[in-house]
């Protein structure tokens, strides 16, 4: 009877005991969820409460996505105003503008209507790359891979820019390595990227500046670099 009694309490405080080691993570694990389904990103599991055992590999693996669900709504906080910086430029140049007809400060001649109208297709084109940016979200984004002779594309790149380049005075030069391999990739998204970041160089390169294009063998890949002598981004 004594023994019956005594392996009783043994096995209930042994009960009480795992229970709560068990139930304390599971605690903390709905406690944090709970928060972050309220916008409480930053929240996660304390390590005093992460046991070495399955439940604890969960605890890591959820205090990670919290890591990601953190960094992506700092990226989305970014990108929305960014995207408000970038829609309010050349909307208050057109705003600008317009004023400037209607209050007659401005003479109603084609210059005047060709830099309203350069402002409206940049404006276009912000709202076509976010539509673009929602169709990647979506997954309905592909990629139409060819091959492509890297000093080609260079020069597809700059070409169209060459007279903004001499315009502002700025000396765009291209480098391209020698025996460079044909690259497998989507001609339209590269030149993309590379016009992206050459309209950026040229902004913000003062007159008589230089920027240079290179591409150069990197390991097993090519690596292709815009380079200025301008304030920087």
């Amino acid at each position: 009877v004594y023994s019956a009694l005594a392996a009783f309490l043994i096995a209930g405080l042994a009960s009480i005991l795992l229970s709560r080691l068990i139930t304390k993570p599971v605690k903390s694990l709905t406690i944090a969820s709970q928060r972050i389904a309220q916008g409480e990103y930053h929240q996660r599991i304390p390590d005093q409460d992460i046991p070495a055992d399955e439940l604890g590999v969960l605890a890591r693996s959820f205090n990670s996505m919290a890591e990601r669900l953190e960094e992506t709504e700092k990226m989305r906080r970014q990108l929305i105003g960014n995207i408000s910086h970038e829609l309010r430029t050349p909307l208050t140049a057109i705003k600008g503008s317009m004023e400037g007809l209607i209050d007659g400060v401005l003479e109603a001649n084609e210059p005047t209507f060709t830099q309203i109208y350069r402002d409206a297709d940049r404006l276009q084109r912000l709202v076509e790359d976010l539509q673009e940016l929602s169709r990647v979200e979506a997954s309905q984004f592909s990629l139409h891979r060819q091959p492509l002779a890297v000093a080609d594309l260079l020069q597809s790149a700059v070409g169209p820019l060459r007279s903004r380049f001499e315009n502002k005075g700025v000396t765009v030069e291209l480098f391209s390595e020698d025996n460079l391999p044909e690259i497998q990739a989507d001609r339209d998204r590269l030149l993309q990227v590379l016009q992206n970041l050459l309209d950026n160089a040229l902004r913000f390169t003062s007159d008589g500046g230089r920027v240079s294009v290179s591409a150069n063998r990197s390991g097993q890949s090519i690596q292709i670099s815009v380079d200025d002598n301008g304030a920087g981004v």
